[in-house]
């Protein structure tokens, strides 16, 4: 997405200009959101004005941690927040009203592993009520709380996930390592 988004009402195509162009795009709460914004902060998250996927305001951002040398990798729309992936953190954005001019909405890091890297987010998967992904070392799972946890590290006690060999057309890692909850893959 270079240079705006293409909108279609399915009889003629127009170019939405005012879009940025991003990595990552998530619908909430009747906004559109975009992250790791091209060309102009990859730490950014912009979002468009209320009901309009045409108009987004130059006021509507708020950066990620923008010092920390790191870009986002990920955006999700987890229910109540959105979910925002660095390659080396987490962070969550809750709200309903997202005008910075009477800012409604917090933002706040998530607890997460140092050995957690969260690039991968075509692992990311709704996984019964957590979300579940490869993080570089390993499988992790967010449960909608306070912290990211390794899979093996937090599960094992509880005897619900297990690491399995996995087929090749499943969630895995590069060693060919799957997840298992309560034995089905």
């Amino acid at each position: 997405n270079a240079g705006g988004t293409i909108r279609t009402n399915l009889t003629s195509f127009t170019r939405v200009a005012a879009m940025p162009a991003q990595r990552f795009l998530v619908p909430f709460r009747n906004y559109l959101f975009a992250g790791n914004i091209w060309g102009t902060n990859s730490s950014r998250i912009r979002w468009s004005a209320l009901a309009s996927g045409t108009t987004w305001p130059s006021a509507n951002f708020v950066d990620i941690s923008p010092d920390d040398g790191d870009i986002i990798t990920g955006l999700f729309d987890v229910g109540d927040s959105i979910l925002i992936f660095k390659k080396q953190s987490a962070w969550l954005l809750s709200g309903d009203v997202f005008d910075p001019t009477n800012p409604t909405y917090v933002l706040r890091r998530i607890d997460a592993p140092a050995d957690c890297l969260m690039g991968y987010p075509r692992t990311f998967v709704r996984w019964g009520d957590s979300y579940v992904f490869f993080g570089g070392s390993g499988w992790y799972r967010y449960d909608l709380g306070s912290s990211v946890d390794r899979i093996d590290d937090y599960d094992k006690a509880q005897g619900e996930w297990d690491l399995v060999d996995a087929p090749a057309d499943s969630i895995h890692d590069t060693d060919g390592h799957g997840i298992s909850y309560k034995g089905r893959l």
